[in-house]
């Protein structure tokens, strides 16, 4: 059992890691949106790639990013209703929707 726990922490800490670090390509997401946005009304002018990298280093961060938020406990849910439960019943159900998103 100690061994899963270490294996448990080390994977915590490589999400918590890896987590942090890509987090910070959300402020060059909204760079590029910005700027397409920007060249768009001002020259009547677009490109396809600018628009095309925005969502890839978005998807990016969202598969990157997910195993962190679910650590520190950032991720979003109808605090109001999951307040009323009993925590065994808010466990079990953060459990079976933990155990489908991963299931994609």
């Amino acid at each position: 059992m100690d061994r899963l726990l270490k294996a448990s922490r080390v994977i915590d800490a490589v999400n918590h890691r890896i987590g942090k670090s890509i987090s910070w390509l959300i402020v060059i997401v909204v760079l590029i949106s910005a700027s397409n946005a920007t060249v768009r009304k001002l020259f009547d002018t677009s490109s396809n790639l600018w628009l095309e990298l925005q969502w890839v280093l978005f998807g990016v961060v969202f598969l990157l990013c997910s195993p962190w938020t679910l650590l520190t406990n950032e991720h979003v849910r109808i605090d109001i209703l999951n307040n009323m439960l009993p925590s065994k019943v808010r466990n079990t159900i953060e459990l079976i929707v933990i155990s489908f998103s991963c299931c994609r």
